[in-house]
C-alpha cells in the first residue's frame, strides 16, 4: 500500500488554502457591496423627504419669504437649501437646486402661456454625499458617495 508523498500533501494543502482564501475575499466584497447597497437605499430616502420638506416649506411659506425665494429666483448655481443630516452613525451633506422651466418657442416660463401668473414649473434637483471611512464607521471604509434625484413641482396657487 502507497501513501501520499510530502509533495502531495502539500500541494493538496495549497490548493485548499488558496479555495478558503478566495471564500472570504469574496465573503467581504459582498459584504461591503451590501452596506453600500444599504447606504443607497437610505440616501435616496433621505433625498425624497428633504426635497418635499424644502418645496413643502417653500410654498406654506415657512419662514415668511420662502416662497418668494423659491420662485421668484433662480437656484441653478448656488443651492437653493444646503445642509447635513446624520443618520446612525454617517453624516449625509444635501443641497438643492431649482431652475424654472421655459418654453424654448416664446422664452417664457411654463405654465405662464395662457395667462395665469401663478403656475410656473420648476426642476428641483437634489445632491446627497456622503463618506464611510474607517474613522467614522465600525464597518471597513468604501470611500465617498453620492446619489442625485430630481422632480418638476407646479407652482400652487396663492395661499
Amino acid at each position: 500500500m502507497r501513501g501520499f508523498t510530502v509533495i502531495e500533501v502539500l500541494l493538496a494543502l495549497t490548493l485548499v488554502i488558496i479555495a478558503v482564501l478566495t471564500l472570504l475575499g469574496l465573503t467581504t466584497v459582498s459584504l461591503r457591496a451590501h452596506d453600500e447597497s444599504d447606504d443607497l437605499v437610505t440616501a435616496s430616502a433621505l433625498c425624497d423627504r428633504l426635497m418635499e420638506e424644502s418645496i413643502g416649506s417653500a410654498n406654506r411659506n415657512q419662514p415668511p419669504g420662502k416662497r418668494a425665494d423659491f420662485w421668484d429666483k433662480e437656484w441653478t448655481v448656488t443651492p437653493f437649501e444646503t445642509g447635513q443630516v446624520k443618520l446612525g452613525t454617517l453624516e449625509y451633506n444635501y443641497e438643492i437646486y431649482a431652475q424654472t422651466l421655459t418654453d424654448l418657442t416664446t422664452g417664457t416660463a411654463l405654465g405662464t402661456q395662457t395667462g395665469v401668473t401663478d403656475n410656473r414649473v420648476k426642476k428641483v434637483d437634489i445632491h446627497v454625499w456622503w463618506m464611510v471611512s474607517d474613522r467614522t464607521e465600525q464597518r471597513q471604509g468604501y470611500g465617498a458617495l453620492r446619489t442625485h434625484q430630481s422632480c418638476l413641482v407646479n407652482e400652487p396657487s396663492n395661499p
